[in-house]
Parts: structure tokens; C-alpha cells; sequence
């Protein structure tokens, strides 16, 4: 069982690279869900919650979680890659 700080967001975004590559998706988007849980602002982060909300969208089907991670991430890290990743797929979902 994952705890929030267990893993710091670059090495929970590969363990769940490798999960969904293994075919389990859910748990991939576990990991980053504990991993983004975790206070702080740094662009490990920010990426961490970009490909939380991709799973979410692209693998899962849940646009609606996908669009809450989006949306935090322009919110929290305004003027960042991450940040106009994210309004750029909130701008084709909209």
C-alpha cells in the first residue's frame, strides 16, 4: 500500500508508466493519485497531474476527473508547460 510522500512525483509517474504498459491501468492512476496528493509546487508535480489526468481521460474514460486534474493544474502552476498542456486540453474539451 502507497502513502502520500512514498514516492516523490518523478518516480510515481514512472512506476505508472510501466503499470499501464502492463495493462493495469487503475493501479497507474493510484500511484499518481497518491503521488499528487502530496503538498508542494514543483514541475514533477505538475507533470504527475498532466498524466494522472490523461489516464483518467484517455484510458480510463472519466472526463470529468480528467478535467478537475486539468483545471488544477493551470490553477497551480500557472505560466508552466504543464499549465498550457492542460488549458490546451481543456480548450479541445470544451
Amino acid at each position: 500500500e502507497l502513502r502520500a510522500g512514498a514516492l516523490d512525483p518523478d518516480q510515481a509517474v514512472t512506476l505508472a508508466q510501466w503499470l499501464a504498459a502492463e495493462g493495469d491501468v487503475a493501479a497507474a492512476a493510484g500511484v499518481l493519485e497518491v503521488a499528487v496528493a502530496r503538498p508542494g509546487e514543483s514541475a514533477a508535480l505538475a507533470r504527475a497531474m498532466v498524466v494522472l489526468a490523461r489516464i483518467c481521460d484517455e484510458r480510463l474514460g472519466d472526463a470529468l476527473k480528467a478535467r478537475r486534474f486539468y483545471e488544477d493544474v493551470a490553477r497551480r502552476f500557472p505560466g508552466s508547460p504543464a499549465a498550457k498542456f492542460a488549458a490546451d486540453r481543456l480548450a479541445l474539451k470544451a
